[in-house]
């Protein structure tokens, strides 16, 4: 793959034949990824984490897109081919991470508020087609070992996030709840906000 030309199709699109092969050959990935995942990517609130960039061709085609209001993108590309994307200047907007960094690539998707998004059931681990097809075998280890680290990550963590979205939820109905009402009348004594 190191010095692998770029291929470009019919329509403009580059990308690596050995990666995808004759995935963009016959027609425009704007087609391929529509036909594929419909407006399945184009959720608002949504945190979407993808294993794989299709050389290139899935970033930028989200990018033409009209992107929901309160969603986030990340990708996991094999460091040999983010290598090669950087050079060709990375499409921005997005974040991405190497194989070789998962521990950070969590570190990163916690700060942006990957937790929140999973209490939501908003998160969404999708495979590039690429990676669907794993014509090299790396993309399927990617996908085993980061869902593992995040597993392990959430279990640690998620208990304190539970709490404190029951918290926020108790303040923000606590007009129309007595109960709650009650409680923070008692805990905040001459407030008014109760």
């Amino acid at each position: 793959m190191e010095g692998e030309p770029f291929v470009s199709n019919a329509f403009g699109d580059q990308y690596l034949f050995s990666l995808n092969r004759d995935d963009f050959s016959e027609r425009p990935c704007a087609e391929v990824y529509a036909a594929r995942f419909g407006h399945a990517l184009l959720k608002p609130g949504t945190f979407y984490l993808f294993i794989g960039t299709d050389a290139g061709v899935l970033p930028a085609y989200l990018a033409a897109q009209d992107l929901p209001k309160g969603s986030r993108y990340c990708f996991i590309e094999t460091p040999e081919i983010l290598e090669r994307l950087r050079q060709r200047g990375l499409v921005e907007g997005f974040h991405y991470f190497d194989t070789d960094s998962l521990a950070d690539a969590i570190e990163r998707m916690v700060s942006d508020g990957v937790i929140y998004y999973m209490a939501d059931h908003a998160f969404v681990l999708e495979n590039s087609l690429a990676a669907q097809h794993d014509f090299i075998d790396r993309y399927g280890v990617i996908g085993a070992e980061f869902s593992q680290r995040l597993e392990a990550y959430l279990k640690f963590n998620m208990g304190n996030v539970v709490v404190d979205l029951h918290r926020s939820n108790g303040i923000r109905n606590s007009q129309e709840s007595p109960l709650h009402g009650e409680c923070l009348r008692e805990v905040l004594p001459g407030a008014t906000a109760v």
